[in-house]
Order: structure tokens, then C-alpha cells, then sequence
């Protein structure tokens, strides 16, 4: 009954919950590459821009909108978003047979700070403006990276295959969605992924999670991890609760890396034919470590395949639903907003708009686009931090940057197909 309950208020608060505004900051802006292109092309499907940069910027709204439907927050979250190559910075991987897609995550994480549901615990930016109720540093909060050469059709990356930039998720022959590989990452900028260290570094040991000031013992867990849990080990210990070579030895030991939920493994028994692991939803812990892609997704395991795996599949669309995604944003805080439910499946688009509306036709996202905004992180890395100043501009805040790697996502061909 206590748990009927329990589903009932979190319904109703869904219902009561405005959904989180946004604002897109395009740092192409004026540079006449990435979201700035003014190469001439074709209306595609939903998209009728004209111009590559338009384009593509139509489509990162359509993708915010889709996310941002679903999560509650007075204070717009800030989403800084580029192309690589064409902007000057370092290209992102493509090979004839691989690519990484994109890259992104939460620009900052924060402790302690007023309305935080856990003492000593990272949360991101985005969502630690949300519990706080007001904006706690003065920078973007998401930021993202694409991979421009697959917009060149050059045969030597992903033998020619290009992005499809519209919006009723059908994608052609030698297509990729874009829109489907932005809700990923800027999933992961709303706190999917987590900050434990994947390998060596002079800030962190493989299994220790960031530090947050000078003093020794400041290291603290970030809220996605806070819900690891090791089915190998003696007591199902979850990560926080471990020591950091227990978590180095436990970030291969999948299967038996679970999220660890009650609400969510509920949902799951109704939802996943696989990927389950004694009641609870496997995480993506390869036996070899792969930075920016173990422990921050679902398994591949997972049956009906989610968004939030590591790599990119055709079956996967995100038009009428982000899956179990909806599940583990709520456990880490957010709050679910236009009737959304763990799992988010068979719900429309942009949550609360009409559910037929699945084809990028009739009422387009709203949300604000700027020029360029400072923030985000160049640190490389498996997910350790950097100490910033208490008297800097996030005072009274501890701030630890993260690796936008950690958000990396992979590239899957269609099985199906033959390129």
C-alpha cells in the first residue's frame, strides 16, 4: 500500500510539474562552420531549413525539447553546443567502420549546496539548479560535441555515411539521426553518467571519484554512481560504500553491475525481457574498460534496447518516449514533469503535446538560442576532477569539472544492412 501511494504522489507531482526551459548557446556562431554553416541544402522531413547550420540548430532544439518535456525546473538549463572539426577544435574519431558520434556532458557538479537531497554528493549542474530552485554558477550546464565529418561524405568515415537532421526519426540508407544521438547526450548532461575515475591520472586513481577541494578526504561520490551496485561482492555493496580499489575491480564486472532501485526494478520486471539481473537493470561494464563509454549506459543487454547504451542502433528511436532513461533521472532527483513515467514508453514527443504529433509536423519546440557562452571543461580523462576555488566565481560551491568524454557515443552498424 505505502508503495501504491508512494506511485500515486509521484504521478500527481508529474502532473503539477512545469517542464524545465532551455537555452541553446550556439558557440559556431559567427565562425561560418558547425551550427553556423551557410551551406545551402534541402528541406528534409519536419526540418525546413535551408542553410546546414540552420539545420542542424533546428534539430538540437527539437532534441532539447524532447528531453527538457520531461524533467521539471524554474531555472532554463543552459546548453552549450558546437561541431568539432568545423570549428576549429580536434576532430572527433571516424573510420571507415567506426565513429564517435558525439560527446557531451554536465559542464560542472556541485556539493552541498542549498535544497541538495544528499550530503556529500555530486550532482550536475542542471539538476542542482533545479533542487536549489535558482541558478548556482553563471555558465552553461550541458556541453556537446558533434562530429562534423560525417556531413563531408567521405568514404573513409563510416564509408560515407552522413547525418539525417529530421525530425520524424527516419533516417535513410547511410543515415544517422541526429536528433537521437543529441537526446542521448544532453541525457547525459542531465546527470546519466558517472565520475568515477576509468583510468590514471594525476588527479585520480583508477576507482576514486573526483575531488572537491585540497583536503584528502574530500572525495566524494556523484549521484549517478551512488546507485551502482555489485552483485559479485560479498553484501551487494553499492559503490559509494566501497573502497576505491573495490570500485576498480567492480567497473568490469558485468553483468553483475546493477542499478539499484526498488521503483526501478519494478518498472523493469514489467518492461525488459533482458538485460535484468536478480530484479535489477544491468549496467555496461565490459571486461576491458572502454573511457567514455563503461559504467555511464545501460547494457547492451537490455531488451527492448534503450537510448542510453553505448552505442548507436536504428531500432532505438526517441520519438515516443527516452525508456528507462525517465527511471534513473528520477531516482537522481529530477522531477518528472508532463505526466512522464518510469519507463517513458508510448508518450508523445515533447511530453505534453498531443501524442500524434510523432513526425515533427505542427507545433515546433520552444526554447531561446544565443551566441557563445565560457564554461565547460577540456580536461581529458575517465572522469576525475579538478579543484576549483572556493572564492571563484562558484562560491560557496565546490565545483568539480568532468570529462565531456564521458559521454562518448558509439557508433553500430545496422545489422541489417549491407554498406
Amino acid at each position: 500500500m505505502k508503495r501504491a501511494w508512494s506511485a500515486l504522489i509521484g504521478a500527481l507531482l508529474s502532473l503539477a510539474a512545469h517542464a524545465a526551459p532551455f537555452t541553446i548557446y550556439n558557440q559556431d556562431a559567427g565562425t561560418g562552420s558547425g551550427f553556423d554553416d551557410p551551406t545551402v541544402v534541402a528541406p528534409v522531413p519536419g526540418n525546413d531549413a535551408t542553410t546546414l547550420g540552420a539545420q542542424r540548430l533546428q534539430a538540437m532544439r527539437y532534441a532539447a525539447a524532447i528531453v527538457t518535456s520531461r524533467v521539471a525546473s524554474s531555472v532554463p538549463i543552459r546548453i552549450a553546443v558546437s561541431f568539432d572539426a568545423n570549428n576549429g577544435g580536434s576532430a572527433l574519431a571516424c573510420s571507415t567502420n567506426s565513429a564517435t558520434l558525439g560527446q557531451g556532458g554536465a559542464t560542472q557538479y556541485t556539493i552541498n549546496f542549498p535544497g541538495a537531497p544528499r550530503a556529500d554528493t555530486g550532482y550536475p549542474l542542471a539538476l542542482a539548479n533545479a533542487l536549489a530552485g535558482k541558478r548556482l554558477a553563471d555558465t552553461a550546464d550541458i556541453a556537446l560535441t558533434f562530429n562534423g565529418t560525417l556531413d563531408t561524405g567521405s568514404a573513409g568515415c563510416l564509408q560515407g555515411y552522413h547525418w539525417y537532421y529530421g525530425l520524424d526519426g527516419k533516417p535513410g540508407n547511410h543515415e544517422l539521426d541526429f536528433i537521437a544521438t543529441a537526446v542521448h547526450e544532453l541525457i547525459h548532461g542531465l546527470g546519466f553518467q558517472s565520475l568515477v575515475a576509468l583510468q590514471d591520472s594525476s588527479s585520480a586513481s583508477v576507482g576514486q571519484f573526483p575531488q572537491y577541494s585540497t583536503a584528502a578526504d574530500s572525495r566524494y561520490p556523484d549521484i549517478y554512481s551512488s546507485f551502482i551496485q555489485d552483485l559479485s561482492m560479498a553484501g551487494h555493496p553499492l559503490w559509494p560504500d566501497m573502497t576505491a580499489a573495490e570500485r576498480a575491480a567492480s567497473i568490469t564486472d558485468g553483468p553483475d553491475l546493477v542499478w539499484d532501485d526498488a521503483n526501478t526494478d519494478n518498472a523493469a520486471a514489467g518492461y525488459l525481457t533482458a538485460g535484468i539481473n536478480q530484479g535489477r537493470v544491468e549496467l555496461y561494464a565490459p571486461a576491458t574498460i572502454e573511457p567514455g563509454s563503461s559504467i555511464s549506459h545501460w547494457a547492451i543487454a537490455l531488451s527492448p534496447s534503450q537510448i542510453m547504451e553505448p552505442r548507436e542502433n536504428p531500432d532505438v528511436g526517441v520519438l515516443s518516449g527516452i525508456g528507462m532513461s525517465a527511471c534513473a533521472l528520477e531516482n537522481m532527483g529530477w522531477q518528472l514533469a508532463n505526466d512522464t513515467r518510469c519507463p517513458d514508453v508510448g508518450s508523445a514527443t515533447i511530453a505534453g503535446q498531443s501524442s500524434s504529433n510523432t513526425d515533427g509536423s505542427g507545433t515546433q519546440p520552444t526554447g531561446t538560442t544565443g551566441g557563445s557562452t565560457s564554461g565547460g571543461s577540456s580536461h581529458s580523462g575517465g572522469g576525475g576532477g579538478c579543484t576549483i576555488d572556493p572564492n571563484a566565481a562558484f562560491d560557496p560551491l565546490w565545483a568539480a569539472m568532468i570529462a565531456m568524454a564521458l559521454g562518448v557515443l558509439g557508433w553500430r552498424r545496422r545489422q541489417r544492412d549491407t554498406v
